[in-house]
């Protein structure tokens, strides 16, 4: 049931009266594939631009409507608004970069709106502005994937911070474990430091006895050689003795000198080896 109205179109150029004609309140049928010219040649529209169709209806509402692109063709769809009023309604393209950077309009053209049989006072006249609504509804899908966003991104602060609370308790418990390991390893050194005091001191006190004893058994040997070394002095002294008494014995004579008590010496002299000579021997008085 479309009804698809052709037309040729400068970007330049004065107002083009009665290229297309609508009956009044028709709805989704109407539309118009605008081809735009530049000095008679096909202008190439950008991939990137957004095309909108402005019409000024006889009511002097307005419709700012965006169009479709196919083969470099723009479809103008004559919405129930843009028929809503008979009489002539005028209609230009307009060419934005999807930047709004540049912004180029064609040539008009008018539109001969057939008024409708039907009750007039049932068709009501506005504007429209579709163009403006889809960014509405694009503003408002925005915000709705925005909103689900910020709840996905709550929820998963949520759950990420649970984590972090998870974290931060075991986090507390390891630093409770350590603390109190380290207080037993305190506890342990100190009474390993202490047994060690006790093994050092019972160490002196057996170097010191085993010293005592060594001195003691040195004493033993050195009172033990003394001993020995005094016997064997006494023993050349007593072998010196009988020696000598041996040579007094060879050499000297007691001589009863006549009275008790008194003795005379009796020389001998041997003279020369293998001699004899006279011994005399003074007695002294009687």
């Amino acid at each position: 049931m479309q009804m698809i109205t052709s037309i040729q179109l400068e970007l330049y150029g004065e107002t083009k009266f009665y290229l297309v004609s609508a009956k009044q309140g028709d709805k989704a049928t109407r539309f118009v594939e605008v081809e735009l010219m530049m000095y008679g040649n096909q202008f190439e529209i950008p991939a990137d631009a957004v095309v909108y169709a402005n019409i000024k209806k006889p009511d002097k509402k307005f419709c700012y409507n965006e169009c479709k692109v196919e083969n470099n063709h723009v479809m103008v769809e004559l919405t129930n608004q843009a028929l809503a009023a008979a009489g002539t309604a005028y209609c230009d393209i307009e060419i934005r970069r999807a930047s709004n950077s540049e912004i180029l309009s064609s040539a008009s053209f008018t539109i001969e709106i057939e008024e409708s049989m039907r009750d007039e006072s049932a068709i009501l006249s506005s504007n429209e502005i579709s163009a403006l609504d889809k960014k509405v509804q694009s503003y408002i899908d925005d915000l709705l994937k925005t909103k689900a966003q910020v709840l996905n991104t709550e929820e998963a602060f949520k759950i990420a911070e649970a984590a972090r609370a998870r974290a931060e308790s075991e986090r507390i418990n390891n630093e409770y474990e350590r603390v109190q390991a380290e207080k037993e390893r305190r506890a342990a050194e100190v009474t390993r430091q202490q047994t060690l005091t006790r093994y050092q001191n019972v160490i002196t006190d057996t170097v010191a006895a085993a010293d005592k004893a060594n001195n003691a058994a040195e004493r033993a040997e050195n009172a033990i050689s003394t001993q020995e070394q005094l016997n064997d002095t006494l023993e050349r002294v007593e072998a010196a003795y009988a020696d000598m008494r041996e040579m007094d014995t060879g050499i000297y004579h007691n001589v009863d000198g006549g009275t008790p008590g008194s003795h005379d010496t009796l020389n001998c002299d041997g003279g020369t080896p293998f001699t004899t000579d006279e011994i005399k021997i003074n007695c002294g008085t009687p």
